[in-house]
């Protein structure tokens, strides 16, 4: 063989760049809750992994989608917003606790608290989506659609998602466990 073969991606390496940054994202997410919450790193795990073939069949399903660098730059949005919905949840579900409730009671009251800021970054970004597909063009476009799509698959993920596999993994658990499986702690006093 005289020249090598070249293999790259049809959208060029600032997609591949883009599409491993994706990537990162939610495997820095998924880690992150691993180290920080235990059990919620399986949570943010499985949500990611149901998640993710939702929102990519959604760009099957919508006719004249175009992948192209604006739309994974709208993956990567995307990924961003539910790494952030776990992180809020999470963080309501421990402060929840360490008010002194149990880890059911704390579960229960730190997904209710995290509904209201959830709907409202979702509706700011679709908000935002809508704006950006009516005034400009190209491959800006592709963002919008992206976002959007990804904001409201994000609040799915984390109104029902995030809720029912915590639930599930919680009701696999000893109860006496629980609170050593979300790493939930109490402040000495």
């Amino acid at each position: 063989m005289v020249s090598g073969v070249e293999i790259t991606s049809p959208f060029g390496n600032v997609s591949v760049a883009l599409i491993v940054s994706v990537v990162a994202v939610l495997m820095a997410a998924v880690v992150f809750f691993t180290v920080k919450g235990k059990g919620y790193g399986i949570v943010a795990l499985l949500t990611v992994l149901l998640i993710t073939p939702i929102y990519l069949f959604m760009f099957v399903a919508i006719p004249g989608i175009v992948v192209n660098t604006g739309t994974l730059i709208g993956m990567l949005a995307t990924a961003i917003l539910l790494a952030d919905g776990l992180t809020v949840t999470y963080k309501r579900i421990c402060e929840e606790y360490e008010s002194g409730k149990t880890v059911k009671a704390s579960v229960k009251a730190g997904f209710k608290r995290s509904v209201t800021p959830s709907i409202s970054v979702c509706i700011a970004s679709v908000s935002v989506s809508v704006l950006i597909f009516l005034f400009t063009k190209g491959i800006i476009k592709g963002f919008a659609i992206a976002f959007g799509i990804g904001a409201v698959a994000s609040l799915v993920a984390t109104l029902l998602f995030i809720r029912m596999f915590t639930a599930l993994l919680l009701s696999l658990v000893d109860s006496e466990k629980r609170e050593k499986f979300l790493n939930l702690k109490r402040e000495e006093k």
